[in-house]
């Protein structure tokens, strides 16, 4: 990417959480929360951000001996269809490190454990 001053950078996001001053919980899920943040962008001033707060996720690419990836169906509310996916699952364990997570996901939707892991 071209800066304006003719220099080239890579182009590449930059993790830059910005703190908050405030937050209201606007409707409390199963899975996700509606929140409302008061956010200080700094010489920007402050403004109020809807986001939806998620606990997240782990997905699981297994591979085989022969390299082939294991899909299982699973049926998705939103799309109303069976889908095609990699084992996956919520990190709704609370401390539960992720490649915990993504073990337990597996043996629950695949009944397979994994040699290796990486």
């Amino acid at each position: 990417m071209e800066v304006s001053d003719g220099t080239r950078t890579p182009l590449a996001d930059v993790v830059a959480p910005r703190p908050w001053s405030r937050r209201q919980v606007l409707h409390r899920g199963r899975i996700v929360n509606l929140v409302s943040d008061e956010v200080d962008l700094g010489a920007s001033g402050t403004v109020t951000r809807e986001v939806l707060d998620h606990p997240g996720a782990v997905g699981v690419v297994v591979l085989d001996d022969s390299d082939r990836i294991l899909v299982i169906r699973q049926y998705r509310h939103p799309v109303g269809r069976d889908l095609w996916e990699v084992p996956a699952g919520l990190l709704d364990v609370a401390g539960e490190p992720a490649l915990a997570a993504a073990q337990r996901e597996l043996y629950e939707e695949a009944d397979l454990r994994a040699d290796h892991w990486h």
